[in-house]
């Protein structure tokens, strides 16, 4: 789940509460989207596109009974590291019914979070030893999916492209999406992965309540991208537990809400 700060509308602080599962579909719409502008998607485009849009479903679950930390909702930023690896194998679970493609971009996409956290959580011996098993692990997978591939006629150079290009284009869509969702943004920014793909995000005037966000270089088909996401708002506050929090989001206090956008060249 996504945390982002927000006022409401009585001017008192809130956070807007996006799920998971919108946000991976905000990166899928992007990806449908996608004119090979600036770099072609996979071959196996339908699958790779599937795979974006499924990378989170492990959030389901969790989503429908989310807990507190800090007294605050918790931010998938902020998962416990035995939570976080058992929504991650579910979301790769889920990947791998797409195909084989799909498994290897959710799982090294994955893997490449995990890692980094791994480095980040080093004085924690827990926080290690899971963090290697779960690499372990999808090391395996990813081997069978690269085979899988093979045994389905891409020859073993092109997996290796293939594969790359994969998990660095959801990598890629995963943030673009989460710059929208995570924040109201106000400054330009640069979004992207070093010498893969960036692109200069600019804010613009709002129009019609949408945000608008103008995309350089554009890569998108057509001349603009209508994007919205459904979240829930709740007062900010102290939530000391589970069940206060479950409180507030089926009282009156939560209110049901969009965020929009609109992309422009």
């Amino acid at each position: 789940m996504i945390r982002r700060d927000i006022t409401l509308e009585d001017g008192r602080p809130g956070w807007a509460l996006v799920s998971q599962v919108e946000h991976a579909r905000i990166a899928m719409e992007m990806a449908r989207a996608w004119s090979d502008a600036v770099f072609a998607l996979p071959e196996r485009r339908e699958e790779f596109i599937a795979a974006v849009y499924h990378h989170d479903d492990g959030w389901i679950a969790w989503e429908l009974r989310p807990t507190v930390g800090d007294g605050k909702p918790r931010d998938f930023l902020e998962m416990p590291i035995d939570e976080a690896l058992a929504i991650w194998r579910r979301s790769i679970a889920v990947a791998r019914n797409d195909g084989p493609l799909a498994g290897y971009a959710v799982s090294t996409h994955f893997a490449t979070l995990c890692g980094r956290s791994a480095e980040e959580k080093s004085h924690d011996p827990t926080w290690k030893y899971l963090a290697e098993e779960f690499l372990e692990e999808q090391a395996d997978h990813a081997s069978d999916w690269r085979r899988d591939l093979v045994a389905q006629g891409m020859p073993p150079p092109t997996v290796d492209v293939q594969t790359t290009l994969a998990w660095q284009s959801l990598r890629l869509f995963d943030l673009l999406s989460l710059w929208l969702c995570c924040a109201e943004r106000r400054e330009p920014d640069v979004v992207g992965i070093g010498e893969f793909a960036e692109f200069q995000m600019t804010p613009q005037a709002d129009e019609g309540g949408a945000a608008v966000i103008r995309v350089d270089p554009w890569p998108l088909v057509g001349r603009s991208l209508e994007l919205a996401v459904a979240c829930r708002t709740i007062p900010a506050g102290d939530y000391p537990t589970d069940a206060a929090l479950s409180e507030v989001l089926q009282g009156d206090a939560c209110r049901d809400a969009r965020l929009t956008w609109r992309l422009v060249p």
